[in-house]
């Protein structure tokens, strides 16, 4: 079964008959209900699970030093996007990753801090990947490419088959925060590999003897095993010219 991605907005505050009203400052338990078809005659109404130790936090609205990521760039190693997040293992890609983003209510014009990506497999939920951890200046309220201070190359042939999706990390007094915006879904790649062959693309079947076979330099016979015979004593299937033939004494 495929995952789907969704992007969920919380209203923190909000205005209605009664006034307006915001929740406090601090850090909340959640509960998801998903109401499908619900001006029909036969609405449902779905519990979606949410872990224990999953927390909403809310800011102050003027939250001093607010870091949005704004994106992740995928690029090759020469800098340009690349066409596609799937990537073949047995390639040994290698994919480099950058990063836009801004802060907010700052009195300076930058923030000086510092970052990491990580890589989560969307399957199992757990950190498979962790990248070094670069410094970075955010500059106030203008989004910024900050690929140039950013970068990261990750060799993805050391991590198994899987999508995985990125995740940027933000130090802020002395803890990391994982970093996103409420704009845009999280990026995500998917590594696979291709299905083993056999090196015989066309299986063919043709009559031969044993010693004619094998008698030619240029018609080698070789076993199912690889091994190239210099005879072929008995009757059976082997490999002529990268096809499979069969030999009858």
């Amino acid at each position: 079964m495929d995952t789907t991605q969704w992007l969920v907005r919380f209203m923190t505050s909000y205005s209605g008959s009664t006034g307006s009203h915001e929740l406090k400052a601090g850090k909340y338990r959640m509960k998801l209900r998903f109401n499908h078809n619900i001006e029909t005659k036969n609405p449902g109404v779905y519990e979606i699970p949410v872990p224990e130790d999953f927390l909403l936090e809310v800011y102050p609205n003027n939250y001093e030093g607010r870091v949005t990521v704004t994106s992740v760039k995928l690029l090759d190693e020469a800098g340009s996007y690349v066409p596609s997040h799937y990537f073949d293992l047995d390639q040994k890609p290698q994919l480099v990753l950058g990063m836009s983003g801004y802060m907010k209510y700052l009195t300076q014009g930058s923030l000086q801090t510092r970052m990491r990506y990580r890589l989560v497999n969307v399957a199992t939920g757990e950190t498979a990947y962790t990248s070094s951890i670069s410094r970075v200046s955010i500059p106030r309220n203008n989004d910024t490419d900050l690929t140039g201070s950013t970068r990261h190359t990750v060799n993805l042939s050391e991590l198994a088959e899987g999508t995985y999706e990125i995740h940027v990390d933000i130090e802020r007094d002395g803890m990391w925060l994982d970093r996103w915006n409420a704009n845009t879904l999280r990026r995500r790649i998917t590594l696979y590999r291709k299905a083993p062959t056999t090196g015989i693309t066309k299986p063919a079947l043709s009559q031969g003897t044993g010693s004619a076979a094998a008698s030619s330099s240029s018609d080698a016979v070789y076993g199912l095993d690889g091994r190239k015979l210099t005879k072929v004593t008995q009757p059976g299937i082997y490999i002529r010219n990268g096809k499979k033939v069969v030999m009858r004494k």
